[in-house]
């Protein structure tokens, strides 16, 4: 049992196996687990690790590292890496780690080789990911499909303040699409060009890569365990 960086480390062992992984949600957010409706709920949990149906799903190779759910650049990053550096846990220590991010946070400069096309910019945020949901309730791809062989980079442009309360009504109502702020890009393949050194994370856990790094899809390689019925619609 254990949250999406627990699964991570797992996975790294069996991933070139047979054998699928069985999820228990004992994490901050379980963003895996609630992309897969495994419920949250020990007791039904258990039941789909011992007799749910067996899926195969899509998933990231950044520089190497194995991704099943989400990197990031950028403010979520450096949000997850304060976290990380405090000793209080929970909705507490999630907000002052907001605050301190907050007062000191910069926007950056990006270069993204989308499948060969070239694309650059200013990005406040970048996601790099193909599921559509973090946590339960964050919709940061709503377009994104488990097992489509593509995954999707969400770049959120630097917004004025004042534009934030809409930005989180459409995060929170699958509609992050329809904001000015954002350009999401399908592909396959990607090379990041993060000479701005932003920080990021992989599946909830900070991480260092090269100042260039590429980011593969492997189609339908990770088997993991989900429950027979209320299955997400790309494996119903």
């Amino acid at each position: 049992g254990g949250g999406d960086g627990t699964i991570n480390r797992v996975g790294k062992h069996t991933i070139k196996s047979e054998h699928p992984i069985s999820i228990l949600p004992m994490g901050s957010t379980n963003s895996i687990a609630k992309n897969l409706n495994v419920p949250i709920d020990i007791a039904p949990a258990l039941d789909v690790a011992f007799n749910g149906k067996v899926a195969s799903i899509d998933y990231l190779l950044a520089d190497g590292k194995l991704c099943l759910h989400t990197l990031d650049m950028g403010f979520n990053a450096a949000l997850v890496k304060e976290f990380d550096s405090i000793n209080l846990r929970g909705r507490i220590g999630y907000l002052i780690s907001m605050f301190r991010i907050l007062t000191k946070y910069k926007d950056f400069k990006y270069r993204l080789h989308i499948d060969g096309e070239k694309k650059k910019g200013h990005a406040f945020q970048i996601s790099i990911t193909s599921l559509p949901k973090l946590g339960s309730q964050v919709w940061i791809n709503p377009g994104g499909d488990i097992d489509d062989g593509k995954f999707e980079g969400v770049v959120i442009k630097p917004y004025p303040w004042l534009a934030l309360p809409k930005i989180l009504i459409q995060l929170i109502s699958a509609k992050l699409h329809n904001s000015p702020y954002t350009k999401t890009y399908g592909c396959t393949h990607a090379i990041v060009d993060n000479r701005h050194r932003a920080a990021i994370h992989i599946d909830g856990e900070p991480m260092e890569l090269p100042e260039k790094f590429k980011v593969d899809l492997i189609h339908k390689g990770f088997k993991v365990r989900v429950p027979l019925t209320n299955l997400p619609e790309t494996l119903g």
